[in-house]
């Protein structure tokens, strides 16, 4: 058998199935005959590692008949809009590998936006939920297809998980957009890969985490701001604060006209930008680089373990600040005087309101006071 006479034989059993599964599982094998004829691999030894098309789609009528409820009803549920009225104090969101989008609500009712323009059977594993407990709603998307027994199940030892390659998600995305009324007490927002963004909100504490996506949030008054992110960047501009904690394992972190009270900054192995006003000041990074504009500051605390630093500090009358770096040169700047060569110790400046201990490793330093 050749692969053309394979493929039509497989378009052939498939048409009892609906037009759009059709056309993901042909163009799955598709791949996967281009694959393998990439790596050298002949027709008949890729068709035999597919396996007997009248065995798959028998698995794959059995599968389709249990879930034929399922299907039904994520129809319905491929796109939800929600409106909430009552009292909350608080928004907790949970998108899994969805991209969850924060904004303001104009009617001052929490709305809710759920859309998965994914694959047919990428849309079958997710089920969109809402409810509120002791004055928290929480709304979410979850997984309720793992698809790896399915996908195991349908193509035996070819095939090791649903999503990396047989129905293939096809493009498209998964997203829970909500609209957050003025004055809530605190929203969280959770995602495993998903991206998080929040803009014009006005709240009183703002949680946002995510395994890999990226966080971008800009325009927002509040109170506490808590942020992390494990392999993304994170970008911040527009932010009135009185306290920030932002956290990267290895992504980036770029702040942008920010005012924040006491700031907290720290990524492992990510470079760290930040034009802000802020009274407390902790940076740090494990390998990359930092460039702080620092305006008004009281206290700052910066390391760098590997990379560069370069922090200015403007608009005080006195400042103490603790700066350590790994190995290299380094060098203070003041306004209207030259640059000064330095090493490790304690540095007094002006009247001597400004105290500035540094410690160096690794990589050059400049400090501008």
């Amino acid at each position: 058998m050749t692969k053309n006479d394979y493929l039509d034989s497989l378009k052939e059993k498939l048409e009892k199935f609906g037009k759009e599964l059709q056309e993901e599982i042909l163009e799955d094998y598709r791949q996967h005959f281009a694959e393998g004829e990439k790596q050298g691999r002949t027709e008949e030894e890729i068709i035999e590692e597919l396996g007997n098309v009248e065995e798959m789609i028998r698995e794959l009528s059995e599968m389709d008949q249990d879930r034929e409820p399922d299907r039904e009803y994520k129809k319905i549920e491929r796109e939800r809009n929600c409106t909430y009225i009552g009292e909350y104090k608080g928004i907790e969101l949970s998108g899994e590998e969805a991209d969850i989008l924060l904004e303001p609500s104009e009617e001052n009712r929490i709305q809710v936006e759920y859309k998965n323009d994914k694959g047919a059977e990428t849309q079958l594993q997710y089920d969109f939920y809402q409810y509120d407990k002791d004055g928290i709603f929480f709304a979410g998307v979850r997984r309720i297809h793992s698809g790896e027994n399915q996908r195991i199940k349908i193509l035996g030892k070819i095939m090791v998980t649903y999503q990396s390659h047989f129905f293939g998600n096809n493009g498209g995305s998964i997203q829970l957009r909500v609209r957050v009324p003025k004055g809530m007490l605190r929203v969280s927002a959770a995602a495993t890969s998903g991206d998080i963004s929040a803009c014009d909100l006005e709240v009183g504490e703002l949680q946002c985490k995510t395994g890999s996506g990226d966080i971008d949030i800009s325009a927002i008054r509040l109170k506490k701001l808590q942020i992390g992110s494990g392999s993304g960047d994170i970008d911040a501009s527009g932010i009135r604060a009185e306290s920030g904690s932002i956290h990267a394992a290895s992504g980036d972190i770029d702040l942008n006209d920010c005012e924040i009270g006491e700031l907290a900054c720290s990524t492992a192995s990510g470079d760290i930008s930040m034009k802000a006003r802020t009274k407390d000041c902790r940076c740090s990074t494990g390998s990359g680089d930092i460039d702080l504009k620092v305006t008004g500051p009281e206290r700052i605390n910066c390391s760098a373990g590997s990379g560069d630093l370069k922090l200015q500090i403007q608009d005080v009358d006195g400042v103490e600040a603790k700066i350590s770096q790994g190995s290299g040169d380094a060098a203070i700047y003041r306004k209207g005087e030259g640059g000064r060569r330095i090493k490790g110790g304690t540095y007094t400046y002006g009247n001597g309101a400004c105290k500035v201990k540094v410690s160096i490793g690794s990589g050059d330093m400049e400090l501008y006071i």
